[in-house]
This record gives C-alpha cells, structure tokens and sequence, in this order.
C-alpha cells in the first residue's frame, strides 16, 4: 500500500546522515501493464529452466507472478520450486511526493540508466534522492 511505501522511505531517511543518499528503482507503470501483465516468459538451460507468468493485479498498476523452477539434481533429475510473488507500481508524482513528506529531496530521475529514454518509455525509473535537512 503506499502508506507502506512511505513508511520505508522514512525509515530510510532516519538512517541516513545528513546530505546522505538513496539510490532505488521501481518498475514503471508501462512495464506492469503492457511487459508483465497477461505475458508469459520461460527460459531452458542445463542447470536450471522456469515458466514465468503474469496475471494483471487487482489494484491499479499491480501483477501477480508465478514461476516455477525446474532445477536439476545430482541424480540427472529435475526438482520443481514454486513461487508466487505481487508486485505493485505508482506513477512517478505519487513516489515524488512521498519522498517529499518524508523530507528527501529528488537529485536525479531517469529511466533504464539512460537519461535519454523518456520516462514514459521506459521499464524501471531509477531514483536519486538526498536527506534534505
């Protein structure tokens, strides 16, 4: 819920020095709805193959993810891991204002590391904020 995302970022905030800085990157909105939501994805290697799908949250900008993991034994046998995970997305003035509640100040805001793309376009928005005293 954004009150838990909020609380992070002040817990952050209270453990940082003065001037100190936080560096994290959330997935963009564009990447839950249109990458994740309703897709399919899977790998097969030697070692190791999975099935990752993504089914559309119910909460705005939300997916849920179920993989399984194909992981191959000492015995030449495969042994299955299942797991299920959400994850939930915010537009970029939402994370702004948090961050602002809390007291940091945003230096820097780009997407995919490269401040070229637009940050409509892009699949991560990566986030540099500073404890503003």
């Amino acid at each position: 819920e954004p009150e838990d995302v909020q609380a992070c970022f002040a817990s952050v905030y209270q453990h940082l020095k003065k001037d100190g800085l936080f560096l994290f990157d959330v997935h963009s909105m564009m990447k839950m709805n249109e990458l994740f939501a309703g897709h399919t994805f899977g790998s097969v290697e030697e070692e190791v193959a999975y099935i990752w799908e993504c089914f559309a949250g119910e909460e705005e900008n939300s997916v849920y993810h179920d993989l399984s993991f194909f992981v191959k034994e000492e015995s030449g046998l495969y042994q299955r891991f299942d797991e299920s995970h959400y994850q939930r997305t915010y537009p970029i003035d939402t994370y702004i204002k948090m961050l602002e509640n809390v007291g940091f100040k945003v230096s820097s805001l780009i997407g995919d590391f490269d401040p070229n793309v637009p940050l409509d376009q892009a699949e991560r928005w990566l986030f540099a904020v500073t404890k503003n005293v």
